[in-house]
């Protein structure tokens, strides 16, 4: 299998060089690697992103004319706009080529009003997408679940017990065998009428129950990866004074022992949550001043240099000083708030510029004085120019 990144840059740099200078705008890793291709010029901010989409959709076909290509795209409901826009002009441009395009989302999380829910709709309407609901897992599958993540076959009274308590969720039922004491298949409990009445209501619950069964520095751990992220990196955590290197580490292990932060095997001192339910479940049960210290660590970590290419994690690092403002520098917030929202919009990612200067006045009315509003408009911002030429010719 070919290396990813010598993947994109063969790829990319096979494209045509128009196709060339829109695509090294997408990240700062393809502009590294294809140092002698300078990003287009600024142009319109509809056009230049149109452009870019388009670009990006002919190196996947052109990608696909030589090989048979599957793109997932993991967690949609997660996706900000830009990404989801995205996702749209991709659906309906490689339709006739042979790619196969695979996305992933939870129902729960998306409601008629959640942008997914119209990009579904249409793409089905346009006929290029169809919608596959994945259901629980069969009983005979479970029990087979259970036996391979506690090394005994469940009884039928406990295996009815896990089902009713699962709907069949895979992940609910290793989180729940995770808690299955031998008794419960084997001893006096093996019905599982009296392991039933341990079962904290709901899956996070059993997460929690998990969680705390774990050392003290294990726990401070994971609670500290959960408000960094999905995934953390070894050098961010130890930026974050959880304890020695040492400890940090054998820490790690206790975590991945338990199946709840994993290495990532592509990339060496990264780690990632083994489901993002986990990760929500330890942010969520943090105290709010517990949340908003950790958070100023990481933007502390982050604005020390634990972190490489800074533009590359700009919007990260505006997120966590953004959730760290009660508790901290309200002025250091607001001046990267308004850095993430320009390099937003030098990246054509308008939505999230919107999010970025929304959060700046949140900001703004927070601080004793107050600041012009015009200050929230830098020159990079592409349709701010267009408004002032508009009131300017009013004018006249």
């Amino acid at each position: 299998m070919p290396n990813p990144a010598d993947f994109r840059k063969s790829h990319v740099g096979q494209s045509p060089l128009p196709e060339r200078i829109h695509l090294v705008a997408l990240t700062p890793e393809i502009q590294r690697r294809l140092p002698e291709i300078q990003p287009a010029p600024p142009i319109d901010g509809t056009q230049a992103r149109f452009r870019l989409f388009d670009s990006l959709a002919g190196a996947l076909v052109r990608v696909a004319q030589t090989q048979p290509l599957v793109l997932v795209l993991d967690d949609l409901h997660w996706d900000d706009p830009p990404s989801l826009l995205l996702l749209r002009h991709l659906a309906g441009t490689i339709a006739a080529a042979s790619i196969l395009l695979i996305g992933t989302y939870r129902e729960s999380d998306i409601d008629e009003r959640h942008p997914l829910t119209a990009l579904i709709a249409g793409l089905i309407r346009l006929g290029v997408a169809q919608q596959l609901a994945l259901n629980g897992l069969a009983a005979a599958e479970v029990a087979g679940l259970l036996t391979a993540t506690t090394g005994q076959e469940p009884t039928a009274t406990l295996l009815r017990t896990v089902m009713d308590a699962t709907a069949g969720n895979p992940f609910f039922v290793t989180q729940l065998a995770q808690l299955l004491e031998p008794s419960a298949h084997t001893g006096p409990d093996a019905d599982g009428a009296l392991w039933l009445t341990r079962i904290p209501p709901g899956v996070r619950a059993v997460i929690l129950q998990r969680v705390v069964r774990l050392s003290p520095l294990c726990q401070r751990l994971l609670q500290a990866a959960a408000v960094v992220g999905r995934e953390c990196t070894l050098r961010l955590l130890r930026a974050l004074s959880l304890g020695l290197q040492q400890e940090v580490l054998s820490a790690l292990d206790e975590a991945a022992r338990a199946q709840l932060l994993l290495p990532v095997t592509e990339e060496l001192g990264r780690y990632r949550f083994v489901h993002a339910l986990v990760r929500e479940t330890l942010y969520a049960a943090l105290p709010l001043a517990e949340r908003v210290q950790l958070h100023t660590q990481v933007g502390r970590a982050l604005l020390a240099g634990s972190a490489p290419e800074p533009n590359r994690h700009l919007s990260e690092l505006s997120y966590h000083l953004f959730q760290a403002a009660p508790g901290g520098d309200i002025e250091l917030a607001l001046a990267y708030s308004l850095q993430a929202a320009s390099e937003s919009s030098r990246l054509l990612a308008y939505e999230n510029a919107a999010l970025h200067y929304r959060r700046a006045l949140q900001l703004l009315d927070t601080i004793a004085y107050r600041r012009p509003r015009a200050t929230l408009r830098p020159a990079a911002c592409p349709w701010g120019d267009r408004g002032a030429q508009r009131r300017d010719r009013a004018a006249a």
